[in-house]
């Protein structure tokens, strides 16, 4: 019932199944509607036993059938146990399976079917059904024909000490043959298990012992006990009943096979991305020697896809082979072009590339749909590499690619200086938003303004955001300062304001750049005991979690060790009862001077 089940979920989806019924004392793959067909056509035991007739490997395609082919490409193919007719029996009897290993070659044999079957059909996938139990085939469907095992059992006693046994020998199997064939994966599912009140944790206890002494993370899926007269039709419920909780069971249980077929393109990259988290991680040395050679077998497998390559290299770079990394980026002509580029600066500035990176940038700047983190990450190495990039990043195609709310954090970033204070503005003039959006781009600009010496500019905008009867701080703040740079002084009824409301406010930023916002204000109106308070706030805050802050002394944002300086030279002067001269001010009367 399950492997039917899944299979049809993977036609659903457009795969090329095969079913194969080795449950041959008890085969009912043909049973149900979509494979009825095949239930008078020779199968596994007629294959076996004409080979051990012949001495020769018959052509499979005589002893398999397709059964269902969808318009969305999806195809069931099937491989019954044999034909059922009155010598079946006999002819399963007559197979001395030992005798078949031992004698015959019965593994190359086998591993002959499993190259037909690609061969002659190349299935996305292949599910063979076949009991656990003691059987004369139980090692050749657990340990020599899969990739990878579902093990399907019911929680019990009986079972557990069943599957104990089935585990351990596919573990060991594993253990003894790392070095030469890949590791079969092992997927437990829990079936038809009581949905009643387990109120006594009878069935969660006896699941939790599952998992301790079957070493698993996670069942694969939980197949809950479901009453339903349409079992003795043989109904496959995901076909029929395809929103019914076990047809959604079957669902789960599906996809999980699916991730971890790293043949699928969305499997291989799921598998890269957390590979490189855990590379990242704690335990990288354990991850990488785990999970390095299949992400070099992704590679072989999808070897023309940019997507995969990509990830590859970002696995590659993180274990220091920026060489190869460099080189499977070099003829990547994907969709995601920006990511790309800007790996390759990183790439080529790490292997002493400037030219190259420089170069890598500009194709970057140059590409359309471009993505914000990647656009982001450019910045950095712009800064490094060739600043007077920045120039040229508002009207470039990979800035225009962005949305409203992905520009104006590029312009937030910003900030550092006069010269990006005036990317900055040419960024956000040109902005438009709706609603809150649009507030919050044009108190940005105001900021902006400030920063290069536009107070009155800056006034004319923060006018507009001052709400006596629901003040907001930050416009008020701004505003206080623009109009210092103005007139000169300080504005002790803005200033109040300011203090006014943040003492009104029952939640209060934490903030490093809050805390010394609040030490200016409360020096500006001369009561030093509550400057001295919130610029020492802000120095503590600033120790505990070092980062580059912006700052209202300079209006731009500055390292940890400058924020502090700034912090100390303002105490000096609120202690010392002096004029606070805010250096975003100087600035621009220096420059004033110099003109």
């Amino acid at each position: 019932m399950a492997l039917v089940n899944v299979a049809t979920q993977l036609i659903g989806e457009g795969k090329k199944v095969l079913i194969v019924d080795f449950d041959l004392e008890a085969p009912g793959l043909t049973s149900y509607n979509w494979t009825r067909s095949c239930s008078d056509s020779k199968g596994v035991v007629e294959y076996v036993t004409d080979y051990r007739a012949t001495k020769q490997a018959p052509d499979v395609s005589n002893y398999i059938c397709l059964t269902e082919k969808l318009d969305g490409g999806g195809e069931l193919w099937t491989m019954p146990a044999g034909r059922h007719d009155a010598e079946y029996s006999t002819r399963l009897n007559s197979i001395d399976w030992r005798s078949l290993y031992e004698v015959e070659d019965g593994y190359l044999f086998f591993e002959d079917l499993k190259q037909q079957w690609q061969n002659t059909i190349a299935p996305d996938y292949v599910l063979i059904d076949s009991r656990t139990g003691h059987s004369d085939v139980e090692g050749i469907c657990t340990r020599q024909l899969p990739e990878a095992v579902c093990l399907l059992f019911f929680p019990n006693e009986q079972n557990l000490l069943g599957m104990k046994k089935v585990s351990r020998a596919i573990e060991t199997q594993n253990s003894a043959r790392k070095n030469i064939k890949k590791p079969i994966a092992l997927h437990y599912v829990a079936s038809n298990v009581p949905d009643l009140d387990d109120e006594d944790e009878i069935v969660g206890s006896m699941l939790q012992r599952f998992q301790s002494e079957l070493h698993y993370k996670s069942l694969a899926a939980k197949l809950q006990h479901y009453s339903s007269l349409l079992f003795l039709n043989q109904t496959i419920f995901s076909i029929a009943r395809p929103k019914s909780r076990l047809a959604k069971e079957y669902k789960r249980l599906a996809d999980t096979i699916v991730e971890e077929n790293i043949a699928e393109r969305t499997a291989a990259i799921g598998f890269l991305k957390k590979t490189l988290r855990k590379i990242r991680g704690a335990n990288a040395g354990e991850a990488l020697s785990e999970a390095l050679p299949t992400a070099e077998e992704i590679l072989q497998i999808h070897s023309k896809d940019d997507e995969v390559g990509y990830r590859v290299a970002l696995i590659f770079e993180a274990i220091g082979r920026n060489s190869d990394a460099l080189s499977l980026l070099t003829n990547s002509h994907g969709e995601n072009k920006s990511a790309v580029f800007s790996l390759m600066a990183r790439l080529n500035h790490k292997l002493g590339n400037k030219d190259s990176a420089i170069d890598n940038l500009h194709s970057l700047l140059a590409s359309e749909g471009a993505e914000l983190p990647a656009l982001l990450e450019a910045m950095s190495y712009i800064d490094i590499l060739d600043s007077t990039l920045l120039n040229s990043l508002p009207e470039s195609p990979a800035f225009h690619s962005l949305n409203t709310s992905e520009r104006l954090l590029v312009a937030q970033r910003l900030d550092q200086n006069t010269e990006k204070l005036n990317i900055q503005e040419r960024i956000l003039s040109d902005l438009d938003g709706e609603n809150e959006e649009k507030a919050v781009i044009e108190n940005q600009l105001a900021i902006t303004k400030i920063g290069l010496g536009k107070f009155q500019e800056a006034k004319n905008i923060l006018r507009k955001y001052i709400y006596p009867d629901s003040p907001d701080i930050t416009a008020y703040f701004n505003l206080a300062m623009a109009t210092w740079g103005i007139e000169g002084s300080p504005s002790r009824d803005l200033f109040g304001s300011v203090v006014q409301i943040h003492e009104s406010q029952s939640r209060r930023n934490t903030s490093p750049n809050y805390s010394m916002c609040l030490g200016v204000a409360y020096g500006a109106l001369g009561q030093v005991p509550e400057s001295v308070e919130y610029l020492s706030n802000a120095r503590e805050l600033m120790l505990v979690r070092p980062k580059q802050e912006f700052s209202c002394w300079t209006y731009t944002k500055v390292p940890s060790t400058e924020f502090q300086q700034q912090l100390r030279v303002i105490e000096a002067v609120v202690k010392e009862h002096g004029e606070l001269h805010p250096a975003y001010i100087e600035r621009v009367q220096a420059r004033s001077q110099l003109h």
